[in-house]
């Protein structure tokens, strides 16, 4: 039985070594980017976005906070060497990289 997440994220989910056991307890995607790429060095870090863009989204929108003085958009600019996306509407979400690497 899968439930209306999908077929593929129902599997994954229940056959996925985790140390979560259920949603409720995993954190805010938002202040787990801020964290992860507060503490990274500078254009060290890939992201590889394969679903829904309003994380990252949030992300671009986020204010400084106890994880760092920078926005988020700030933030990306500064420690993201890479965005990969794999397909979706990501324009619509103000994703979008120029060919000559900055982010608009």
């Amino acid at each position: 039985m899968c439930d209306s997440r999908g077929e593929y994220a129902s599997k994954l989910a229940y056959h996925f070594p985790r140390v979560l056991q259920d949603a409720t307890r995993a954190p805010n995607p938002v202040d787990l980017y801020r964290q992860t790429l507060s503490g990274a060095q500078t254009g060290s870090i890939t992201i590889v976005s394969i679903g829904f863009f309003d994380n990252l989204a949030a992300l671009l929108d986020s204010e400084p906070d106890s994880y760092s003085s920078l926005t988020g958009r700030e933030l990306i600019t500064t420690k993201v060497k890479e965005l990969v996306i794999m397909g979706g509407d990501y324009p619509r979400y103000r994703l979008l990289v120029s060919c000559n690497g900055k982010w608009d």
